[in-house]
């Protein structure tokens, strides 16, 4: 079915890597909505910089 040539090797990485992107986007997506927001009115600290840096 395949044949071994110069385009099979990148038409199957480039099929990989949608594969691999369908699969993470598959549990970010949901994960993404249970993720809680803070209740309306309250601020939000936003952090600049990592605790490794400071």
């Amino acid at each position: 079915m395949h044949r071994d040539n110069e385009v099979s090797a990148p038409a199957s990485g480039i099929r990989g890597a949608f594969l691999c992107g369908a699969i993470i986007a598959r549990f970010a997506i949901p994960a993404a909505f249970l993720v809680r927001r803070p209740p309306l009115g309250e601020p939000v600290a936003i952090r600049r910089y990592s605790s490794a840096l400071v």
